[in-house]
């Protein structure tokens, strides 16, 4: 065989190869990364009192809460999710404070802001009472 069909061979194995990973790829990257709105409210009853939080490698990461909520987008798709904030931050957020709420499709938080119950839509305030 000649070094020009082994190269042709080598160079499509690599772009078969390629345009299956490719697809996978951005689906990880997609489920993972890109996030749609959803909103919540931290319920009253929420315990915010700050907790030494550990990685998964047990190393002190200083003092914050975890946050497990149910969220849901504009048309109602509820969803749990949760996150942390830190008390070093001064992020800790209270019980009865609404958020709005970017969330992947694992639903990983991609970040949450504090917003006003009017800046809810209407038809989901009720869920979020």
């Amino acid at each position: 065989m000649s070094k020009k069909v082994k190269l042709g061979i080598v160079a499509a194995i690599v772009l078969v190869l390629v345009a299956l990973v490719i697809p996978v790829a951005k689906d990880y990257y997609d489920n993972r990364y890109v996030g749609s709105t959803y909103y919540a409210r931290v319920p009253e009853s929420y315990d915010t009192t700050p907790r030494t939080i550990l990685s998964d490698a047990k190393e002190d990461m200083g003092k914050g809460v975890i946050y497990n909520l149910r969220v849901y987008n504009e048309a109602g798709d509820e969803k749990e999710v949760q996150f942390t904030r830190f008390e070093e931050d001064q992020s800790i957020i209270d019980p009865g404070t609404y958020l709005q709420l970017e969330v992947s499709e694992s639903s990983i938080s991609q970040g949450e802001e504090v917003i006003t119950k009017d800046e809810v839509p209407k038809a989901l305030q009720s869920k979020l009472e």
